[in-house]
Protein backbone atom coordinates (compact mmCIF):
# COMPACT_ATOMS: atom_id res chain seq x y z
CA UNK A 1 0.00 0.00 0.00
CA UNK A 2 1.47 3.41 -0.95
CA UNK A 3 1.48 6.53 1.23
CA UNK A 4 -1.54 8.10 -0.48
CA UNK A 5 -3.59 4.94 -0.04
CA UNK A 6 -2.59 4.69 3.61
CA UNK A 7 -3.65 8.29 4.25
CA UNK A 8 -6.98 7.63 2.55
CA UNK A 9 -7.64 4.74 4.93
CA UNK A 10 -6.71 7.00 7.86
CA UNK A 11 -9.64 9.33 7.18
CA UNK A 12 -12.33 8.86 9.75
CA UNK A 13 -16.07 8.62 9.04
CA UNK A 14 -18.43 10.95 10.86
CA UNK A 15 -18.93 12.31 13.44
CA UNK A 16 -22.53 11.26 13.88
CA UNK A 17 -24.92 13.64 15.63
CA UNK A 18 -26.15 12.56 19.07
CA UNK A 19 -29.75 12.44 17.81
CA UNK A 20 -28.71 9.80 15.24
CA UNK A 21 -26.85 7.65 17.79
CA UNK A 22 -28.38 4.36 18.95
CA UNK A 23 -27.48 5.31 22.52
CA UNK A 24 -29.48 8.55 22.36
CA UNK A 25 -32.61 7.20 24.06
CA UNK A 26 -30.56 5.46 26.75
CA UNK A 27 -28.64 8.68 27.41
CA UNK A 28 -31.96 10.54 27.61
CA UNK A 29 -33.18 8.05 30.21
CA UNK A 30 -29.97 8.54 32.20
CA UNK A 31 -30.39 12.32 32.08
CA UNK A 32 -33.84 11.89 33.63
CA UNK A 33 -32.52 9.78 36.51
CA UNK A 34 -31.88 11.38 39.92
CA UNK A 35 -28.30 12.33 40.77
CA UNK A 36 -28.43 9.74 43.56
CA UNK A 37 -28.55 6.96 40.96
CA UNK A 38 -24.82 7.47 40.44
CA UNK A 39 -25.10 7.35 36.64
CA UNK A 40 -22.58 9.40 34.67
CA UNK A 41 -24.41 12.16 32.80
CA UNK A 42 -21.83 12.86 30.07
CA UNK A 43 -20.01 9.91 28.43
CA UNK A 44 -16.24 10.34 28.11
CA UNK A 45 -14.77 10.67 24.61
CA UNK A 46 -11.95 8.32 23.61
CA UNK A 47 -9.96 8.00 20.38
CA UNK A 48 -8.55 4.78 18.93
CA UNK A 49 -6.00 4.62 16.09
CA UNK A 50 -6.61 2.42 13.05
CA UNK A 51 -5.64 -1.17 13.84
CA UNK A 52 -5.75 -0.75 17.61
CA UNK A 53 -8.15 -2.58 19.93
CA UNK A 54 -11.01 -0.82 21.67
CA UNK A 55 -11.22 -3.90 23.90
CA UNK A 56 -10.42 -7.62 23.74
CA UNK A 57 -12.44 -10.77 24.39
CA UNK A 58 -12.26 -11.94 27.98
CA UNK A 59 -11.27 -8.57 29.38
CA UNK A 60 -13.27 -7.34 32.39
CA UNK A 61 -15.96 -5.01 31.10
CA UNK A 62 -15.85 -1.39 32.19
CA UNK A 63 -17.71 0.51 29.48
CA UNK A 64 -20.36 0.36 26.79
CA UNK A 65 -19.21 2.26 23.71
CA UNK A 66 -21.14 4.36 21.19
CA UNK A 67 -19.19 4.91 17.97
CA UNK A 68 -19.09 8.62 17.21
CA UNK A 69 -16.60 8.53 14.34
CA UNK A 70 -15.11 5.72 12.27
CA UNK A 71 -15.73 2.00 11.72
CA UNK A 72 -14.81 -0.94 13.97
CA UNK A 73 -14.91 -4.70 13.46
CA UNK A 74 -15.81 -7.48 15.91
CA UNK A 75 -13.61 -10.58 15.98
CA UNK A 76 -14.78 -13.81 17.61
CA UNK A 77 -12.19 -16.17 19.19
CA UNK A 78 -12.43 -19.60 17.55
CA UNK A 79 -11.62 -23.07 19.02
CA UNK A 80 -8.44 -23.27 16.89
CA UNK A 81 -7.15 -20.07 18.59
CA UNK A 82 -7.75 -18.03 15.45
CA UNK A 83 -10.10 -15.05 15.35
CA UNK A 84 -12.84 -14.55 12.78
CA UNK A 85 -14.46 -11.26 11.82
CA UNK A 86 -18.19 -11.48 12.49
CA UNK A 87 -19.47 -7.89 12.24
CA UNK A 88 -18.76 -4.31 11.26
CA UNK A 89 -20.05 -1.41 13.33
CA UNK A 90 -20.59 2.08 11.89
CA UNK A 91 -20.92 5.54 13.49
CA UNK A 92 -23.98 5.73 15.71
CA UNK A 93 -23.94 2.04 16.66
CA UNK A 94 -23.08 0.61 20.07
CA UNK A 95 -20.60 -2.12 21.05
CA UNK A 96 -19.93 -3.82 24.36
CA UNK A 97 -23.59 -4.24 25.39
CA UNK A 98 -23.05 -7.92 26.16
CA UNK A 99 -20.81 -6.91 29.05
CA UNK A 100 -23.83 -5.80 31.10
CA UNK A 101 -24.98 -9.43 31.22
CA UNK A 102 -21.61 -11.19 31.23
CA UNK A 103 -19.31 -8.69 33.00
CA UNK A 104 -16.67 -9.51 30.37
CA UNK A 105 -16.35 -8.73 26.69
CA UNK A 106 -17.03 -11.64 24.32
CA UNK A 107 -15.27 -10.27 21.21
CA UNK A 108 -12.23 -8.30 20.18
CA UNK A 109 -13.27 -4.93 18.76
CA UNK A 110 -10.65 -3.36 16.47
CA UNK A 111 -10.62 0.03 14.74
CA UNK A 112 -10.86 -0.28 10.93
CA UNK A 113 -10.39 3.49 10.58
CA UNK A 114 -9.43 6.11 13.16
CA UNK A 115 -12.24 5.98 15.70
CA UNK A 116 -13.79 8.19 18.34
CA UNK A 117 -16.20 6.65 20.85
CA UNK A 118 -18.32 7.80 23.75
CA UNK A 119 -17.65 5.46 26.68
CA UNK A 120 -20.35 4.94 29.28
CA UNK A 121 -19.35 3.17 32.54
CA UNK A 122 -21.40 0.03 33.08
CA UNK A 123 -20.70 -0.51 36.80
CA UNK A 124 -23.92 1.28 37.89
CA UNK A 125 -25.96 -0.98 35.60
CA UNK A 126 -24.72 -4.08 37.42
CA UNK A 127 -26.41 -3.05 40.67
CA UNK A 128 -29.76 -4.55 41.65
CA UNK A 129 -31.48 -1.20 41.81
CA UNK A 130 -35.10 -0.70 40.66
CA UNK A 131 -34.35 2.84 39.51
CA UNK A 132 -32.02 1.41 36.84
CA UNK A 133 -34.59 -1.00 35.42
CA UNK A 134 -35.72 1.43 32.70
CA UNK A 135 -32.15 2.01 31.56
CA UNK A 136 -31.41 -1.72 31.43
CA UNK A 137 -34.63 -2.16 29.46
CA UNK A 138 -33.37 0.49 27.03
CA UNK A 139 -30.20 -1.53 26.45
CA UNK A 140 -32.24 -4.70 25.91
CA UNK A 141 -34.41 -2.96 23.31
CA UNK A 142 -31.27 -1.63 21.66
CA UNK A 143 -29.90 -5.16 21.49
CA UNK A 144 -33.02 -6.40 19.71
CA UNK A 145 -32.92 -3.47 17.28
CA UNK A 146 -29.27 -4.18 16.45
CA UNK A 147 -29.90 -7.89 15.88
CA UNK A 148 -27.35 -9.73 13.77
CA UNK A 149 -27.73 -9.48 10.00
CA UNK A 150 -25.72 -12.69 9.46
CA UNK A 151 -28.83 -14.59 8.33
CA UNK A 152 -29.31 -12.17 5.43
CA UNK A 153 -25.61 -12.25 4.51
CA UNK A 154 -25.54 -16.04 4.42
CA UNK A 155 -28.34 -16.45 1.89
CA UNK A 156 -27.81 -16.87 -1.85
CA UNK A 157 -24.76 -16.98 -4.09
CA UNK A 158 -21.64 -14.88 -3.52
CA UNK A 159 -22.88 -11.94 -5.61
CA UNK A 160 -26.26 -11.94 -3.84
CA UNK A 161 -24.54 -11.97 -0.46
CA UNK A 162 -22.24 -9.13 -1.50
CA UNK A 163 -25.17 -7.04 -2.76
CA UNK A 164 -27.06 -7.68 0.50
CA UNK A 165 -23.98 -6.67 2.51
CA UNK A 166 -23.61 -3.38 0.61
CA UNK A 167 -27.35 -2.69 0.89
CA UNK A 168 -27.23 -3.31 4.64
CA UNK A 169 -24.26 -0.96 5.07
CA UNK A 170 -26.02 1.74 3.03
CA UNK A 171 -29.12 1.49 5.19
CA UNK A 172 -27.12 1.69 8.41
CA UNK A 173 -25.04 4.68 7.33
CA UNK A 174 -28.14 6.55 6.16
CA UNK A 175 -30.07 5.68 9.32
CA UNK A 176 -27.35 7.45 11.28
CA UNK A 177 -27.45 10.60 9.15
CA UNK A 178 -24.22 10.08 7.17
CA UNK A 179 -23.71 11.17 3.56
CA UNK A 180 -22.23 8.91 0.87
CA UNK A 181 -18.99 10.87 0.49
CA UNK A 182 -18.25 10.31 4.19
CA UNK A 183 -18.54 6.54 4.00
CA UNK A 184 -15.36 5.00 2.55
CA UNK A 185 -13.05 2.48 4.19
CA UNK A 186 -11.06 -0.68 3.42
CA UNK A 187 -11.00 -4.29 4.60
CA UNK A 188 -8.79 -7.25 3.79
CA UNK A 189 -10.42 -9.40 1.13
CA UNK A 190 -10.19 -12.38 3.51
CA UNK A 191 -12.18 -10.45 6.12
CA UNK A 192 -14.97 -9.60 3.70
CA UNK A 193 -15.10 -13.25 2.62
CA UNK A 194 -15.47 -14.25 6.28
CA UNK A 195 -18.30 -11.75 6.77
CA UNK A 196 -20.12 -13.19 3.76
CA UNK A 197 -19.24 -16.79 4.69
CA UNK A 198 -17.78 -17.44 1.22
CA UNK A 199 -14.31 -18.39 0.00
CA UNK A 200 -11.77 -15.67 -0.85
CA UNK A 201 -11.43 -17.27 -4.30
CA UNK A 202 -15.17 -17.01 -4.96
CA UNK A 203 -15.21 -13.40 -3.78
CA UNK A 204 -12.19 -12.59 -5.96
CA UNK A 205 -13.98 -13.82 -9.09
CA UNK A 206 -16.98 -11.62 -8.33
CA UNK A 207 -14.74 -8.62 -7.64
CA UNK A 208 -13.25 -8.90 -11.13
CA UNK A 209 -16.65 -8.00 -12.58
CA UNK A 210 -17.30 -5.01 -10.30
CA UNK A 211 -17.27 -1.52 -11.83
CA UNK A 212 -14.25 0.59 -10.71
CA UNK A 213 -16.55 3.51 -9.86
CA UNK A 214 -19.00 1.30 -7.95
CA UNK A 215 -19.39 1.03 -4.18
CA UNK A 216 -16.75 -1.71 -3.88
CA UNK A 217 -13.50 -2.50 -5.68
CA UNK A 218 -10.38 -4.58 -5.23
CA UNK A 219 -6.99 -3.09 -4.41
CA UNK A 220 -4.45 -5.87 -4.06
CA UNK A 221 -5.38 -7.98 -1.05
CA UNK A 222 -7.70 -5.28 0.22
CA UNK A 223 -11.27 -4.37 -0.67
CA UNK A 224 -12.22 -0.69 -0.74
CA UNK A 225 -15.80 0.28 0.05
CA UNK A 226 -16.39 3.79 -1.26
CA UNK A 227 -19.31 6.21 -1.02
CA UNK A 228 -21.30 3.35 0.48
CA UNK A 229 -24.26 5.41 1.67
Amino acid sequence: MDVAQSKAFDRSIGPVACRHCDLFEVCSLIDAMPISSGLQRCPTLRTVARGEALYEAGAPAQYVYAIRKGVVKSLRPMPDSKKRIVALHVPGEVVGREAIAWSRYTHDVIAVTPVMVCELPIKPFLRSDPVLARVRSGFEQLGRAQGSDSARRNKGHTRERLDAFIGDLRARFRAHGLAAEECSFALRRRELAELLNVSSHSLGRIMEDMQPDGPIRARGHRVVLQNVA
